[in-house]
């Protein structure tokens, strides 16, 4: 699976949001990421695809263990 269409499934995934998603990346950012269990901190680096959300679903796999909420781009990014 491609990053683009791998960023595409975990964003329906966690977010129950379906769309159109370009193959390029727009952005990069990374973190540290520390796991639960044993404390070890691992760095991450994330790629930022842009999608076109066409469709926001009423349930997704992880509408249990997650809230979405909108924002302005602008707002979004601050």
């Amino acid at each position: 699976m491609t990053p683009a269409k791998s960023t595409a499934r975990e964003v329906f995934e966690e977010a129950g949001v379906c769309g159109s998603i370009k193959s390029k990346a727009i952005g990069i950012f990374s973190y540290d990421k520390r796991l639960d269990e044993d404390g070890i901190i691992i760095p991450c680096e994330v790629r930022v695809f842009p999608l076109l959300v066409e469709r926001h679903s009423k349930t997704w796999p992880e509408s249990q263990q997650r809230e979405t909420q909108w924002f302005e781009p602008t707002a979004a990014t601050s």
